[in-house]
Order: structure tokens, then sequence, then C-alpha cells
């Protein structure tokens, strides 16, 4: 139902705003984490 609403929808503009969000994306995520980095994200929070 949803695939078939994009489908009709789709314009050209689309890929543009699609293009931004990923080059976005891309730049806010954090870039390669350590293993001490993700090991402290496990650890159990103290309440």
């Amino acid at each position: 139902m949803m695939f078939e609403f994009m489908r009709e929808n789709f314009s050209q503009m689309d890929i543009l705003f699609y293009g931004i969000a990923l080059y976005e994306g891309f730049r806010f995520s954090p870039g390669q984490l350590s293993a001490e980095a993700m090991l402290e994200d496990q650890k159990p929070s103290e309440a």
C-alpha cells in the first residue's frame, strides 16, 4: 500500500531530497567506534 503510494507520487525532486538526506545522515553519523567505547555502552547503568 505504501509502496504503491510512493510509486504513484514519485517525482524527480524526490531524488534530490533523498540524496540530501543520505548525505546529512552520513555527515552526522559517528565515526568508527573503538572497542572500549562499545564496551562502555554495554555496561549496565547504575540507578
